[in-house]
């Protein structure tokens, strides 16, 4: 065993003149590590909680009281409308008013109104979710069996956070397609289908006329939703 100079054993000499083992050192903190690791959220697994009113609220309740939340979000772009200023702005033609419609890029939730609070069994079973205002449901399987997500299954909604596999493309044709140009659904039940502009939809939106099982079916859509072919 190694010899532990003077200085060091005078060093962890306690009041009654013991010198502490370096086993009653090391050991105690290491079951606070081990004590943290099993308080990590997520552990116990993740609730699926159902909010009344904004996300926001409810978030903010539950940390208050000391419960993890998680909320996934994602972006996503939304055309801007220009309000009328001076005359001479609104007595501008249609066409150009509408010629260059600002978009605007904003961080949503994934789930709406869903989140995703980790269990544990220090703050109390899962019905005490329910007294926390802005909770309305907390998920279950049938009617008794409350749905409880593995670490697993949170991490990985994570990595695709992360990734932005869920984020809006910024939109590549900010002007309207006029009608007969010939274009590619890219987004939204159709994608990957053909279509026809032909006239109508308002200005943030374009209609096509898309073939689908060798007929065309009329189909309104937003503009990011198509891209001219050619």
């Amino acid at each position: 065993m190694t010899m532990i100079s003077m200085e060091m054993a005078a060093g962890l000499m306690s009041e009654q003149g013991k010198v502490w083992r370096i086993g009653d050192i090391v050991e105690p903190a290491r079951a606070g590590r081990a004590g943290a690791e099993s308080r990590r959220p997520g552990r116990e697994g993740w609730y699926i909680v159902y909010v009344a009113g904004g996300d926001g609220r409810a978030v903010h309740a539950l940390e208050r009281r000391g419960w993890s939340v998680y909320r996934p979000m994602m972006t996503r772009y939304v055309a801007v409308k220009k309000r009328g200023g001076l005359r001479a702005d609104r007595t501008q033609s249609r066409k150009k008013r509408r010629e260059q419609p600002a978009q605007q890029r904003i961080t949503v939730p994934l789930y709406p109104r869903y989140l995703f609070v980790a269990a544990d069994s220090r703050l109390g079973a899962w019905w005490m979710l329910l007294d926390i205002p802005g909770v309305a449901a907390v998920i279950r399987h049938g009617s008794s069996e409350v749905v409880r997500l593995s670490d697993t299954v949170v991490d990985g909604i994570r990595g695709e956070e992360a990734s932005g596999e869920h984020d809006e493309r910024e939109p590549s044709n900010i002007l309207k397609p006029l009608p007969n140009v010939a274009v590619r659904i890219v987004k939204g039940p159709f994608q990957g289908f053909p279509g026809m502009v032909v006239e109508g939809g308002d200005p943030d939106t374009v209609k096509c006329e898309v073939g689908v099982f060798g007929g065309t079916v009329p189909v309104s859509m937003p503009l990011d939703h198509v891209e001219i072919i050619g």
